[in-house]
């Protein structure tokens, strides 16, 4: 989470916080992949407080305000950034995992619709909200991954296990279901290596939580533009002393792999069985159904939800 908003603010400087989609858990399990709207923002906090920031400009705007405990200091912080026309740019994957306690919470406290201070903590933001007046746009990634995008070259880089030299790096176009991708990982993960993986395809990430039980994921579609692929590509084998490639099936990386010098690289090709991925598909497109979710929803009521 903290690398791709690191990387996703350093190659947008016009953006100046990033965030990512939410998974709530807990007492209340749900995704949230909204994109971001500047007039429901006004009204709906859209935006966790869990985002990473350009320090100018919270230094700019005066920090988080001070005030009473009721109000929501990280959406007062976005409805003022809003009001001098900054944006922010939203990456497209579950970053963040929010857990949602089923007792007594700060949040429940603060969105209290009965209690007298809910009143005022609406009113002090309601005051921020009507100084916004003109429409704010969001960078959301997957973009234009074509258009270039602006680069700034890092100059200290940290090196992650650099005195390991089992980390090796694989390239996938996508974490859909294949077996056979899966299993290829699998059997590097029970020989101890250190993988990292990364996935250069627009693609939802049926897989991706059982894939980063065992390997650390990035999705370049998801936070940054075609142009910046290969520069984050040398930032992933330098910071983590990489010794070995393997490439299955992703057409980028061939087209780079002359980029990628003194470093051992083996590509295989292979026919991917994603036919799981759209059996799963099918099932969801099926649960949205209203005859379902009318369904559903009598089933809640008769247990007492």
């Amino acid at each position: 989470m903290l690398e791709c908003s690191y990387w996703t603010l350093l190659t947008n400087p016009n953006a100046v916080w990033a965030y990512s989609s939410i998974v709530s858990f807990g007492n209340d399990q749900h995704l949230d992949p909204r994109q971001f709207d500047s007039e429901t923002m006004k009204t709906n906090n859209m935006i966790t407080a869990t985002a990473l920031i350009r320090k100018d400009k919270i230094i700019e705007v005066g920090g988080y305000s001070i005030a009473a405990r009721y109000i929501n200091e990280d959406w007062h912080l976005w409805l003022r950034f809003m009001q001098r026309g900054y944006n922010p740019v939203k990456m497209n994957f579950y970053g963040f995992w929010y857990r949602r306690k089923q007792h007594h919470s700060l949040l429940k406290e603060i969105n209290d619709t009965n209690s007298p201070e809910n009143i005022h903590r609406v009113e002090a933001l309601k005051i921020e909200a009507d100084k916004i007046n003109t429409i704010i746009k969001s960078i959301d990634y997957p973009a234009d991954l074509e258009t270039p995008a602006s680069f700034i070259e890092i100059s200290n880089i940290i090196s992650v296990n650099a005195d390991d030299h089992n980390n090796i790096l694989i390239f996938l176009p996508h974490l859909k279901t294949d077996p056979y991708s899966y299993n290829l990982v699998s059997e590097f993960a029970k020989k101890g290596f250190n993988i990292t993986i990364i996935t250069t395809e627009i693609c939802p990430y049926i897989h991706r939580q059982k894939y980063e039980k065992i390997a650390t994921v990035f999705d370049l579609t998801t936070f940054l533009n075609k142009s910046n692929w290969l520069y984050f590509i040398k930032y992933i084998l330098s910071t983590r002393n990489i010794s070995s490639i393997y490439n299955y099936n992703c057409k980028y990386v061939s087209n780079i792999k002359d980029s990628l010098t003194d470093i051992k690289y083996e590509e295989y090709y292979y026919e991917e069985d994603n036919s799981e991925y759209f059996i799963l598909k099918k099932k969801y497109q099926n649960s949205k159904k209203l005859s379902r979710r009318i369904i559903r929803k009598i089933i809640r009521i008769m247990k007492g939800r």
